[in-house]
């Protein structure tokens, strides 16, 4: 039983792509009945990961329900209340949660092991309830205008470093470099500048200290072994994390106090100090800069070396005109064609939704379940053609909380989790679900976010780039990756206006990129090729703690004339 469990967990943290394909397919052989499908079949699987009873969902609606049921207490009125019934596919047989911390499905306990230890309170990841409710609602008021400020900051980063690397010099051998690693050492620069008021240009042993540290409390997070042993002879990476950690928290805390404006948690003095550096601590994370370098990446991917095999585009005066046969020009370009700044706004909005809903960086998230449930999955088949959306109000109730009532009688589509379980909700197999993305689900389409001039704002701001002023009915539903619901994270809003900023920045700057993709997995993660086999996927990429090809995709880099 032992060998087993520990089977598991070694091979969920190699691929969980991988690990998910072999339990389908063992479904396959000892209950056909209870494989996913559209006909609303069971999209869970079950297995022990580090010891615990790990519920896995790839249904995308039914992640989505996780994501958003929450008790009362979590939700805009912070007082716990009888949770009243919704078409979520979930079900719980008690009325009231014990305490208004206690979310029927929590973050806290089920991230305690991994994270507890690394990341101190004050921390919105790791809190539920009231208490996530009201610290949630005074970092969102210090955060409302960041993205916008900091634009003209990340801007400056963002045109320095690709400078740098037009720099024959900066190559190797082959004038090339590694996307993903050029792209992190973008995202170190960017994220500890804005949060920390930190460059390496001017504070170059600081700025190396706080990488080296980061990077260390991240391999004592995610190592296989998770005990502290600290000898005179050997020092586990857990314990070494640790340390890492609290010399973290010194180094952070000296940085913020000699700031009056540097850290956006001090600009309107609603918390201390000691809190600002506790949560720089998070946002500066080297698990925070490789998220950020993943998404980066796949962007500057599907920008430069994406291409229709299919069809080709064109811009015809009147806006970007499909022809037939395979087009040799990259989306960059075609960016650049556009006429005004509300189109090249909407069409990169759109490539970076689509980014990321088929290659977001985290490959799930999880919550515990605090009493006992039943998931049942949903019967309705959406799609881009149909009506109603599963967020449709039609399809949604407005609480987004949880059903209190007692499910229907027992059928095969009702899965129970009892208390004590967690619950692993499949990001990219969520955002690959056919009965919502419909059958292309898993092909990269540049314009599936593309909303008509019409109904977008007349102009375009530095705030619009990152928002969803451009949203219509006829856009299908977002990606996950950000999670939904109480806990939709706070640097959305960031994260996208960095990675529009530098994709704005490389296409204004006249910037190429040269180079292929060649490798069959990371092809299919990407969406260029369809149907590739989870296994190939799985060879292709490494998937923990972030998503990115295993092998380097090396480019050269170049600016246009």
């Amino acid at each position: 039983m032992v060998l087993s469990a520990l089977s598991q967990s070694f091979s969920f943290h190699s691929s969980p792509e991988s690990f998910i394909s072999s339990r389908l397919q063992d479904l396959a052989i000892s209950d056909p009945e209870q494989l996913p499908s559209t006909t609303g079949k069971k999209n869970i699987v079950v297995a022990s990961i580090l010891n615990r009873k790990v519920h896995i969902v790839s249904s995308y609606q039914l992640c989505k329900d996780v994501l958003e049921a929450s008790s009362s207490a979590s939700s805009s009125n912070p007082t716990p209340s009888t949770i009243t019934a919704t078409t979520a596919g979930i079900f719980s047989k008690h009325v009231n949660p014990p305490s208004p911390d206690a979310d029927i499905l929590a973050a806290g306990p089920a991230y305690h092991q991994l994270m507890s230890d690394f990341f101190p309170p004050p921390n919105v990841l790791l809190e539920d309830g009231t208490t996530h409710a009201v610290h949630k609602r005074t970092w969102a008021d210090q955060l409302s205008t960041f993205a916008c400020d900091s634009t003209p900051q990340i801007s400056q980063i963002t045109e320095k470093h690709i400078s740098s690397l037009l720099n024959p010099a900066t190559g190797g051998a082959d004038g090339k470099v590694d996307l993903y690693e050029t792209l992190k050492s973008l995202a170190w620069e960017v994220l500890l500048s804005v949060f920390l008021d930190l460059l390496p240009s001017s504070s170059p042993e600081e700025f190396s200290q706080v990488e080296t540290l980061q990077e260390t409390l991240l391999r004592g997070q995610f190592s296989l072994f998770p005990v502290s042993i600290n000898t005179r002879l050997w020092q586990s990476p857990r314990s070494k994390g640790v340390k890492a950690r609290k010399e973290l928290q010194v180094k952070l805390g000296e940085i913020i106090n000699r700031q009056e404006a540097g850290c956006p948690f001090l600009k309107q003095g609603a918390t201390s100090k000691e809190d600002a550096a506790n949560h720089a601590l998070l946002f500066t994370s080297s698990l925070a800069v490789k998220a950020l370098a993943s998404l980066l990446t796949v962007f500057v991917l599907n920008l430069y070396l994406w291409r229709d095999r299919g069809h080709g585009y064109m811009e015809d005066g009147d806006g970007i005109e499909e022809v037939e046969g395979p087009t040799t020009t990259s989306l960059a370009e075609l960016v650049r064609s556009q006429g005004d700044l509300d189109a090249q706004a909407r069409m990169l909005r759109s490539i970076l939704l689509e980014t990321e809903r088929l290659s977001p960086p985290v490959v799930g998230v999880m919550r515990r379940v605090q009493r006992d449930i039943v998931l049942k999955p949903h019967q309705q088949s959406y799609s881009q053609s149909e009506p109603q959306t599963p967020t449709s109000p039609a399809n949604r109730n407005t609480n987004n909380s949880m059903n209190e009532v007692p499910p229907p009688a027992e059928s095969a589509m009702h899965h129970p989790v009892p208390a004590g379980h967690d619950i692993w909700l499949y990001l990219s197999g969520a955002s690959r679900d056919p009965t919502v993305f419909g059958n292309d689900a898993d092909v990269f389409r540049f314009d599936r976010y593309m909303s008509s001039p019409s109904s977008s704002s007349s102009s375009t701001s530095d705030k619009d780039l990152h928002s969803d002023s451009y949203s219509d009915s006829s856009d299908p539903p977002p990606s996950l990756v950000f999670s939904a619901g109480p806990k939709t994270c706070l640097g959305v809003e960031l994260v996208r206006q960095i990675v529009l900023t530098v994709g704005k920045a490389m296409v204004d700057l006249g910037v190429e990129i040269e180079g292929m993709v060649e490798d069959r997995g990371v092809r299919g993660w990407l969406g260029w090729d369809a149907g590739v086999e989870p296994e190939w996927v799985a060879k292709g990429m490494k998937q923990l703690p972030v998503q990115r090809p295993r092998m380097g995709v090396r480019v050269g880099i170049s600016r246009k004339g």
